[in-house]
Order: structure tokens, then C-alpha cells, then sequence
């Protein structure tokens, strides 16, 4: 079955994703309600395309499961769906990024809405996540679930939202050298940051509905976290390829905690990322995460076959 069957048109997600957005100024009985202007701003941005990784993931465990794509199902994908976009809102301001996907940011769209007020994109782009992040756990709240497994997955989502927000505050830290970071800890953050939410959440809400047991939830938390520390270690030598967008925090980056390792001495201000990169290939550094990548893939790989799915989900 082709993989797309397996996680269904991705114009109907799409349809439900808008549908969601389009209650925006009515979010909340008898309170308050966005502007048209901002809500379509805020929905424009989120429906403009990406990935959709999380929801894709959890759809495609679902079919394999074997449980037919319901109502629940489909509702909790545009959870999973708005928590991600309020996390790369809140990313992409901590990150000082412009653009995202080639296109401008959440914070510098409603800079453009607001250029003549005395507020900022950013007070806006606050405002408009935090709404994504109560809108998503709110539809998790209501799944048209027994009331067991309804609780099972509102642990599971706001237990991976409360960990990744811890890593979000760890990576800050290490940025602002609060606290130290070597190549170990490195991957534990990871874990923490990204795995937990776009990976082993994902494929373990879709065994709470598929009747699985705590041991196949088990076994997907470690597939999470090891394809999710895969995931970030090939976002961070992406952050080294050449034409990347500039990172403020290349010195937190894998590659680099590596290099310094390796060297055994500290490289005092962070080098430009050409140098680095120059630095990063001649001491092996590439090829080592590349071998780590592989090794957590397959690794993920089988226990994801333990847990009775397919591979290629994640694809």
C-alpha cells in the first residue's frame, strides 16, 4: 500500500486543519475574539504547507494499527499539529529567525500587521501560540474517547510538551553558558527537545487508541527518542551546509561540541560557520555523526518492528 494511502489525502487533513483555524475568533463561548485581520494572519501562516510530520506520523501508525482514521483521529492530528506550529512560533522568536520555509516568520508577519501601533509582531505572535497551545490541548481534552484513553493520551501530550519545553529552557541555558554542554548531553537535550513531542508522542497516541499494551508504549518511546536524537544530530550538520541561514547558537550544535572534544581545547569565540565547517570535515566530525544517525536509525528501526510497525512510517 502506497504510503500516502497509509496516512490518508492530506487535503482532507488540511480541511481540518482550516476548519480549526476558522473558529479562532469565536475561541472561547461568550469571550473574547481575535480581529479578522490577525486571525487570518495566524491562519494563513499555519496552513501556507510544511511537513506535517507529527500528524502524518500519527496517522500512519494508526493504519497500521490497523484502527480506522475516526473523528478522534483526525482531531487529535491538528492537536498534535497546532502544539508544533505554537512551538516553532515561540522557536523562531527565541532564535531571532526571519523566515521560515522561506517565508517570513509568525513575529514578522504581525510586524507588518501592527508597523503603525505601539506593539510589536512579537507581543502579537506571543499571544496568537499561546492560543495554538490551549486550542490543542483543549481539542486533546475532548477526543470522543472512553474516558481511559482519553486520559492516557492527555498524560502523554502534556507530559511530551512539558518535556520539551524543559529542553527548550536547558538549550538556552547551555546558550548562554549557564550551564555546560558536551557531546553527551547533547543528545540528551535532543531527547528531550525533540523527541518527545515529534516522535514517540505521535506513535504512542496511536497505540492508546490501537488498545496497545504499556509494553508497546514502552518500546515506541525508545523508538522516539533514538529517531528523534537521529533527527536533530541531521538538522545540526545542516546548520553547516553551505547557504544555511545563520545560527546564533552553532556553539550548542553537536558537530561542534564534538570538534571541541575531540580537540581537547576550547576554540575561545565561535569561528564563522565556513571555518567551522572547514574544521568539522577535517577532524572526521561529519562522517562520525553520520555514522551516529545510522546507528540510531536502525536502532529506532527495530524497535519500532518490536512494536509492530513498519519502518517506513517515518518516511
Amino acid at each position: 500500500m502506497r504510503k500516502k494511502d497509509r496516512m490518508g489525502n492530506n487535503s482532507d487533513f488540511e480541511n481540518q486543519l482550516r476548519a480549526h483555524l476558522d473558529r479562532i475568533p469565536r475561541a472561547g463561548p461568550g469571550g473574547p475574539a481575535l480581529p479578522e485581520k490577525v486571525r487570518r494572519v495566524l491562519a494563513d501562516y499555519i496552513c501556507r504547507g510544511g511537513k506535517r510530520m507529527r500528524p502524518r506520523l500519527f496517522l500512519a501508525a494508526v493504519h497500521a494499527y490497523g484502527r480506522p482514521v475516526d473523528t478522534a483521529c483526525r482531531q487529535l492530528a491538528v492537536a498534535l499539529e497546532l502544539l508544533h506550529q505554537f512551538a516553532v512560533i515561540h522557536d523562531d522568536i527565541v532564535d531571532r529567525a526571519c523566515y521560515r520555509r522561506g517565508a517570513p516568520a509568525a513575529h514578522c508577519r504581525f510586524n507588518a500587521l501592527l508597523h503603525n501601533t505601539a506593539l510589536t509582531g512579537t507581543d502579537m505572535a506571543l499571544a496568537a501560540g499561546d492560543w495554538l497551545f490551549a486550542h490543542a490541548m483543549r481539542l486533546v481534552a475532548e477526543l470522543p474517547i472512553p474516558a481511559r484513553k482519553s486520559i492516557r493520551i492527555m498524560r502523554l501530550v502534556a507530559g511530551a510538551a512539558e518535556t520539551a519545553a524543559l529542553g527548550q529552557a536547558a538549550e538556552l541555558c547551555a546558550a548562554a553558558g549557564l550551564c555546560r554542554l558536551n557531546a553527551g548531553r547533547a543528545l540528551r537535550l535532543f531527547a528531550a527537545k525533540t523527541a518527545s513531542y515529534s516522535f514517540a508522542c505521535p506513535l504512542q497516541a496511536a497505540a492508546v487508541l490501537a488498545d496497545k499494551p504499556e509494553i508497546v508504549l514502552s518500546m515506541l518511546a525508545d523508538a522516539g527518542r533514538w529517531l528523534g536524537q537521529a533527527y536533530q544530530i541531521r538538522d545540526d550538520l545542516d546548520d553547516f551546509a553551505p547557504g544555511a541561514p545563520p545560527n546564533p547558537h552553532l556553539h550548542i550544535t553537536l558537530p561542534y561540541l564534538m570538534l571541541l572534544e575531540q580537540a581537547g581545547v576550547h576554540l575561545g569565540k565561535t569561528p564563522a560557520c565556513s571555518r567551522l565547517r572547514a574544521k568539522i570535515e577535517a577532524a572526521g566530525i561529519t562522517h562520525k555523526c553520520r555514522c551516529l544517525i545510522r546507528k540510531l536509525t536502525r536502532a529506532g528501526y527495530a524497535r519500532l518492528a518490536s512494536a509492530g510497525l513498519p519502518a517506513d512510517i517515518i518516511n
